[in-house]
């Protein structure tokens, strides 16, 4: 090859344009510092050029021919005539004679036009020019050796393989050599058909017919110096034959009509191993070639190139060669600065391999230049040569850090024009006479604003720009006195001085004063900042520096606690252009800005306003739904939808994603959407807009079936429910309840909940509501993948509200679920496809598949499944998108390429994927892309994304875009995410894969600890502040390690919960299980404020160290320790719902934490051996050791009641907690006894710690039996519940006549002690004994004498009773004067009084609820022959108005608590156990037998156009008070809808609710029938047969009924 080799001149290029390169040193010289300008002018971008300049900003000649040889790459794709845009760029900036010159040299006469034409599509291709620093090149000449490395720059060429690439020239020098090696020969041709057959690899290798093929490789191979030669003339046989020699790499496929087809088969390069290459590499006709081939590894052999050559040398044909020393991989301790998959700062530093595509090929061959004009006589079959995706170009600016620049291009090239990122401001009085420009504020996404105006809401800035930022973005305005309230889809205003609109918010006009004053508070909103910067992205402090000093001093104290909070925070000045103070220089000089701009304020909002205006130009937008009304028109505007979009993406009726939108999509961004989503990602609701159902997704069969079960269930009869969609990991789930929802859009309004939404749970119902009320009709909302506590709670609070709301919520489950097991609102969607889903899943995915061989598999997919063959969904996806893929264990295999890693040590990137992997496959969540900013050595600063993850990551994830956090990545399968966890965790280990259930295998799960502590220490190596270290990454943390919820069960198999998670579970260790504590233990390391974690880490040492009781005990201690901090005395009602979750959960523990100590020594259940049997002699200390322990216990049991947030299951836990406790207590005193009865037990010590904790228990369980039954739904009971009942019953019920007989002190408790022996005599197995049980009249007596005794005793002071036991006290008191067993009747007015005092003393909902009620009954005035009272029904609407507020806290606030009967005095009111219900919702009262309820009349007033809320005016005769009586129009005796009846005359019986005070039902249209006297018409109510006439006359229903 050397012997070929002629010297030519060095720097020659050659150029397939009219471009004269001769000239270019010569222009590049005379340009000088004109070159930017010049550059500007023939199409670069401003921020391009400042890119190129802070490369080389000492050396304008060197910018000049970079830039001249990046324009001259991309203009020839536009154009070969390219000198009339150099000559006129060259007069544009006033280099007349450059120019003219320039035509000179190239021969041409004088341009009349500047190629117009093809302006616009230039610019667009300059615009994705980034420039790099390249390795300098040395000029020296040199003659070629055997074992040298020759580069083959500027060149045609063929690439070979990985690293090995071969000029045309060179191959057939080589392949018409009769000498030459035949395994050489043949690595030439394989290489040169690969670049035929697999010219890209980022894409799908190509199928070719044989004679296609050979057609194709003598055009662009065996045309050679006008030459044309098959494949068998240049290589001696057939290709047919050469192709089967290798069967490794290609694929031969006989076909009817077709014939043979070929298709290259990717993988290793071991065809290689046929010649050593280490001796040819060729670059590509790319600038970037010497560089990326002088970084490349050589195939087959231990050896990489210096990236800086030795030599160059030129050659016959024009081009230049340069060459390399060979150095010995294992030796040497090179590391590329520049590779795009650097070691690990705490890894070994090893050379990783490098990032380009295997078997990438570019083919262009030689041109001939005829006359002036140069001809192509070949072609190319793909791209330049590229590297794996990556986005290398960073935002630069050519001001250094700490800076000062006037170019306001500047401030927008360093903040990416605002593109990336969140913004912060802080701003004062800056807009005192400003013009009309100031509205530019509004048009920047703001995350935070910090106000520094007192009186910015009323005349300062806020009050100029708040509507507008509501056209764009909600807005939260709050004080310095506020919590925190960052959302990334509004902004929060924040007035740090306070506003003049609140008086309690003002502050002190001292400095020093004022920061003490807002300090914790104004901490919080740091706190909350810091966390959003390091883990989500990146956080930029735009500050508009006030004139004078006096507020520059607290901007710079609230800009200091940033700088103290916050790791390196990146603040940007904005001064106003006018000469500061020293002072105010000096306290810039402290903050170290990164950056300052000194500019007038009105230019630099001005220029906001030309950068963003066209982007976020607000386009009037129809936001239309559903309604009642027909009218689709809900009057919704954009403020509103702007809240909305906050947690909900709200299916409108027509598109609302506006052009000026981020989330409209252009149609090249539709199609990767559509990759995208074939890929595994989610569908954007804009992609089903823009395409509609069906171009996407196929629809499935149970689409239809869901559909019509939610119109069947819930729309028709308008009702509330929760349908529940349980699917196979990788089944389509997501997609299933998308379609669904979007066929229901258009019949009622429907909407999917963001997921990790900030908003509290009461803020959605809120907005439900808001959505509720605008449209009138029921609303479906789409729940993916959230924890099953949230959505209950969730579905409680919109029961409670009054909502009709359905839920369709969706989630994974890996075992399969019987259809027998599921209820009529559950639904199993498989991971296999049925015979009519893989019909419509081949048609679309055949669509995607880019050749026919792929498209056969898809074929071969749908008749498997057609012939009764399983396939799963995730198959079709593979096959379309894979080059033959054999499953996902190969795909996975593939692409991590482990046997490839130079060390045992992981790579970053390989690093990154398994991080993903592990907290999709177990916590069912995703990481923000910032979080790898360090895996990816990313300096400071930058606003990670997608594009910047190497290529082998890209092929496994996707976006989420159902997050409310943007910005965060998943792996794209389930299947894959196992896969990926699999091969990292099984590799390079000795056992290797070992398959087990259908999780993990045994081998992946013993090396989960080692990969799992590997993670957690790269969490804790992120440089940030401990007092940061919580929020985004502790919640993904959470629900990774902690949350148990995420396991495979439905609604009803909540019981049987695990202890622990799903990873601590699959964690192989043996006892005492010290790995999974060690996990918890660094996990409390990077969180050490997480009273959570604490907590949990007690937990973790009771259940797998019980041993280890002290060091469990402290862990609980030190979290009770953090909540009380955290708490600092604020009431619990003013806590926020985090907060109290925190709190609740912890104090739960730690009550379980004692409950499980007691156990042991008492067995789990009435009569259950103990783990450690206590001897009689040792009872004495041991129940001592037992007692204070149960104390303990029920000390925060209790408090967990008070923190009660979480609606269903769980809100029982606090009751039942302390019931078992003291259960198992006296379980543990009743085995232990010398005494065969508690009586007598009892008797011999009656002031004994002992004795007075069981006569206590007796009455305390049973008042929490009666609480818990009050505040629980029945459906939300733990299954546990009845048989503590049943072991109460046990213990007690025998005991019940001794009981009774005991001779104590009697008191306040004593008598309570024998209200509940009173009622456990009437208690049966699981059945509670109650008032409603009690038959005896005797002991209905009793209770009633108790009661009141105990009312006089706790009147007469002197004794503070616990507040619960006074509210059960005051409620049997009730029942019972009401009990038919009671005869005596006692007068409403005396009850009156009585229940007034009630509700001094506690102020309970019961007691607020009761009074209401007695002060309607007096003031309706129809008992007791007592005329209406207007000051009793007043007072009773105040009450009500409290109730409703307080009614969403309870369990069923809409149902009927009381009724109001025919009886005389307090027996008017009925209770609700004696009025029989048809049905869930529908209560027909007069169905009771022996219950007679009163029936009233009333007037519906208007509007009257709801279906769910109607009102009634009730008759009071002469009060005039007005009584409004709320009904549901929809579910009247016959469906009183419409205005049409309003006015209207009905009957109806009433209820009394804690959600609306007064409720109708059985409401029906009143009859009326004829006097035949007086010829009057006479209503007459459904309960009588007649009524008296004005006349005197009796009118009777026997008479004719008025038409």
């Amino acid at each position: 090859m050397a012997k070929s080799l002629k010297k030519k001149k060095q720097g020659k290029r050659t150029s397939v344009s009219d471009y004269p390169i001769s000239f270019e040193d010569e222009l590049c010289f005379r340009l000088d510092r004109q070159w930017f300008s010049f550059g500007t002018n023939i199409g670069f971008e401003h921020s391009t050029l400042v890119q190129l300049h802070g490369l080389y900003p000492q050396n304008p000649k060197k910018c000049a021919k970079c830039m001249l040889q990046k324009w001259n790459t991309v203009v020839v794709k536009h154009t070969l005539k390219c000198v009339p845009l150099l000559y006129f760029g060259l007069t544009e900036v006033n280099l007349t004679d450059l120019a003219d010159d320039l035509l000179k040299a190239a021969k041409s006469d004088k341009p009349e036009s500047k190629h117009e034409s093809i302006w616009n599509d230039l610019l667009m291709d300059l615009k994705k020019i980034s420039f790099t620093m390249e390795p300098e090149q040395e000029d020296k000449e040199t003659k070629a050796k055997d074992g040298d490395t020759y580069v083959f720059k500027d060149c045609s060429n063929i690439v070979i393989g990985q690293g090995s690439k071969l000029t045309v020239n060179q191959a057939y020098t080589e392949l018409e050599n009769p000498r030459g090696k035949q395994k050489k020969k043949d690595a030439i041709l394989l290489g040169m058909l690969q670049s035929i057959l697999y010219p890209d690899e980022s894409e799908e290798p190509k199928a070719m017919n044989l004679q296609k093929l050979e057609t194709v490789f003598t055009k662009l191979f065996g045309t050679f110096k006008n030459d044309k030669k098959t494949f068998r003339q240049v290589s001696g046989v057939r290709l047919k034959s050469f192709l089967q020699k290798y069967p490794l790499k290609f694929k031969c496929t006989k076909e009817k009509r077709s014939g043979y087809i070929i298709t290259f088969i990717p993988g290793d390069d071991n065809w290689h191993d046929c010649y050593d290459f280490d001796r040819l590499s060729i670059a590509s006709h790319s600038e970037h070639c010497a560089r990326d081939v002088s970084r490349q590894s050589s195939v087959g052999s231990g050896h990489f190139l210096d990236p800086k050559p030795e030599v160059e040398e030129s050659t016959d044909d024009g081009w230049k060669c340069v060459k390399h020393k060979m150095y010995d991989k294992k030796k040497s301790k090179h590391v590329d600065e520049n590779d795009p998959f650097p070691p690990l700062p705490h890894s070994r530093r090893v050379s990783e391999k490098p990032t380009f595509q295997k078997s990438y090929a570019s083919v262009t061959l030689n041109t001939n230049r005829i006359g002036k004009s140069w001809k192509k006589h070949s072609a190319s079959l793909s791209p330049e040569l590229k590297q794996i995706p990556r986005k290398t170009e960073l935002p630069m600016c050519s001001i250094p850090n700490g800076g000062v620049t006037s170019d306001m291009k500047e401030l927008f090239a360093y903040l990416n024009n605002f593109k990336a990122g969140h913004f912060v401001l802080f701003t004062s009085t800056l807009i005192q006479d400003m013009s009309e420009s100031i509205e530019a504020l509004a048009l920047v996404p703001w995350l935070s604003v910090f106000d520094f105006d007192k009186n910015s809401r009323v005349d300062g800035l806020l009050s100029r720009i708040e509507d507008s930022i509501k056209q764009r973005r909600s807005i939260y305005v709050c004080t310095w006195k506020d919590r925190p309230h960052l959302s990334h889809h509004g902004t929060q205003w924040c007035m740090l001085r306070g506003s003049v609109q609140e008086t309690d918010s003002r502050t002190p006009d001292n400095d020093m004063k004022w920061m003490f004053l807002i300090r914790e508070n104004y901490e919080k909103q740091v706190v909350e900042l810091a966390n959003i910067s390091d883990n989500y992205c990146t956080l930029t402090f735009i500050v508009f520096w006030p004139s004078d000093f006096d507020t520059c001093q607290y901007m710079f104290k609230a800009l200091s606690k940033i700088a103290e909070l916050i790791e390196n925070p990146n603040i940007v000045i904005c001064n106003n252009g006018s000469e500061i103070s020293t002072e105010s220089k000096t306290l810039l000089g402290l903050l170290k800005p990164r950056l300052t701009l000194v500019k007038d304020f009105e230019e630099i909002l001005q220029g906001i306003s030309d950068l963003l205006g066209e982007k976020y130009s607000i386009q009037n937008v129809d936001y239309k739904l559903p309604t009642f009304d027909k009218t689709d028109v809900p009057n919704i505007d954009e403020s509103m939808a702007a809240i909305f979009r906050e947690d909900f993406e709200i299916l409108y009726m027509d598109n609302p994603y506006r052009k000026t939108q981020e989330n409209e999509m252009t149609m090249e961004e539709l199609h990767e959407e559509e990759k995208h989503f074939y890929r595994g990602g989610n569908l954007h609701w804009v992609a089903l807009y823009l395409a509609g159902a069906g171009h996407f997704d196929a629809e499935r069969d149970l689409t239809l079936n869901i559909v019509g079960r939610i119109k069947r269930l819930y729309l028709e009869p308008f009702k509330s429910g929760k349908i529940t969609i349980y699917h196979a990991p990788g089944a389509g789930g997501s997609t299933l309840g998308q379609r669904v929802l979007w066929e229901l859009r258009t019949i009622t309004p429907c909407g999917q909940v963001r997921m990790s939404s900030q908003s509290s749970v009461q803020d959605l119902v809120d907005r439900i509501e808001t959505l509720f009320e605008k449209t009138n009709l029921p609303v479906v909302l789409l729940i993916d993948g959230e924890d099953q506590q949230k959505l209950t709670y969730l579905h409680k609070l919109l029961e409670r509200a009054h909502l009709i709301v359905i839920l369709l919520h969706i989630k994974r489950c890996t075992q399969p679920k019987k259809a027998n097991s599921l209820k009529d609102t559950e639904f199993w969607l498989p991971g296999t496809v049925s015979s009519n889903e893989a019909n419509k899943l081949g048609i679309k995915f055949s669509k995607q598949c880019d050749t026919p061989i792929k498209k056969d598999h898809i074929d071969i997919l749908v008749k498997d499944v057609l012939a009764g063959k399983e396939h799963l969904m995730y198959e079709f996806g593979m096959e379309a998108f894979l080059s033959e893929f054999k499953g996902v264990r190969s795909f996975v295999h593939g692409y991590l390429q482990l046997d490839q890693n130079p060390t045992a040590t992981l790579l970053s990137w390989q690093k990154i994927l398994g991080y993903l992997s592990l907290v999709y496959y177990y916590g069912q969540t995703s990481i923000p892309c910032q979080f790898f900013s360090t895996l990816l050595q990313l300096p400071p600063n930058y606003n990670v994304t997608m594009e910047d993850f190497p290529y082998p990551v890209q092929l496994f994830i996707v976006s989420c875009s159902n997050e409310n956090r943007r910005n965060t990545i998943r792996i794209c399968h389930y299947i894959v995410a196992k896969e990926i966890l699999e091969h990292l965790l099984t590799w390079n280990k000795k056992k290797g894969r070992q398959c087990g259930s259908s999780g993990l295998s045994i081998t992946a799960r013993y090396e989960l600890y080692e990969f799992l502590t590997m993670f957690l220490e790269d969490i804790k190596a992120k440089k940030i502040k401990s007092i940061v270290k919580s929020g985004i990454i502790a919640d993904i943390l959470r629900r990774t390690l902690i949350f148990r919820d995420n396991q495979d069960v439905g609604d009803n198999e909540v019981p049987g919960r695990r202890k622990l998670s799903r990873l601590m579970a699959d964690i192989e260790c043996k006892a005492p299980y010290m790995e999974r504590i060690d996990i918890l233990k660094r996990l409390t390391d990077i969180f050490p404020e997480d009273a959570n974690f604490h907590a949990h880490l007690g937990r973790m040492y009771s259940i797998c160290s019980p041993e280890d009781e002290k060091k469990a005990e402290y862990c609980f201690n030190h979290a009770v320790d953090l909540c009380r901090k955290k708490k600092a005395g604020t009431p619990y009602e003013n806590l926020d719902d985090s907060t109290k979750h925190t709190l609740k959960h912890v104090y739960h523990m730690f009550g379980m934490f004692y409950l499980q100590r007691i156990t042991k020594y008492t067995g789990k259940s009435h009569g259950d051996r103990p783990e450690i049997v206590t001897p009689p002699d040792n009872f004495e200390r041991k129940i001592k050791e037992l007692l204070q322990d149960a104390k303990d216990a029920c000390f925060y049991f209790s408090e967990t009641r008070e923190l009660t947030i979480l609606i269903g299951y769980e809100e029982a836990y606090g009751y039942v907690g302390e019931i078992a406790t003291r259960l198992k207590i006296c379980e543990f005193i009743y085995r232990h006894m010398s005494f065969k009865e508690f009586e007598e037990f009892l008797e011999v010590s009656p002031e004994s710690e002992i004795v007075n904790f069981v006569t206590d228990s007796i009455t305390k369980i049973l008042e929490l039996f009666l609480q818990c039954y009050g505040c629980v739904d029945s459906s939300d009971l733990p299954p546990g519940f009845f048989r503590y009942i049943f072991w109460y019953n046990a213990l007690f019920k025998s005991q019940a006549k001794e009981l009774e007989k005991l001779d104590i002190t009697e008191d306040i408790y004593s008598r309570r002690l024998h209200v509940a022996v009173i009622k456990l005599k009437y208690g049966k197995d699981e059945s509670l004994g109650t008032l409603e049980t009690i038959s005896s009249k005797s002991d209905i007596e009793d209770i009633v004498r108790i009661c009141e005794k105990n009312f006089k005793e706790a009147d007469q002071g002197g004794i503070t009773p616990i507040r619960s036991a006074i509210d059960l006290e005051y409620k049997d008191w009730l029942n019972a004067i009401r009990h038919n067993k009671f005869t005596e009747t006692y007068c409403t007015a005396d009850v009156l009084r009585r229940v007034r005092h009630w509700h001094d003393i506690l102020k309970s909902p019961s007691s607020k609820f009761y009074l209401f009620i007695l002060l309607s009954i007096l003031g309706f005035g129809y008992s007791e022959e007592t005329s209406p009272n207007d000051e009793m029904l007043r007072e009773a609407n105040e009450l009500l108005e409290q109730l409703r507020k307080g009614s969403r806290t309870l369990a069923k606030p809409r149902r009927p608590r009381e009724w109001y009967g025919k009886g005389h005095g307090i027996k008017c009111l009925i209770p609700s156990w004696k009025v029989g219900h048809s049905g869930e919702d529908r209560v027909n009262a007069r169905d009771c037998t022996n219950i007679h309820l009163a029936v009233f009349k009333g007037t519906i007033t208007r509007p009257h156009t709801q279906r769910q809320t109607g009102y009634i005016k009730m008759d009071l005769g002469d009060n005039k008070y007005p009584v409004r009586v709320f009904f549901i129009p929809v579910r009247a005796k016959e469906p009183l809808v419409g205005s049409r009846y309003a006015g209207e005359r009905v009957e109806f019986v009433l209820a009394f609710t804690y959600a609306d005070g007064y409720e109708a039902y059985d409401v029906a249209l009143l009859k009326k029938y004829h006097c035949f006297n007086c010829n009057r018409n006479v209503e007459i109510t459904s309960d009588k047969f007649s009524v008296l006439c004005k006349c005197g006359q009796f009118v009777t229903k026997s008479d004719n009924k008025f038409p």
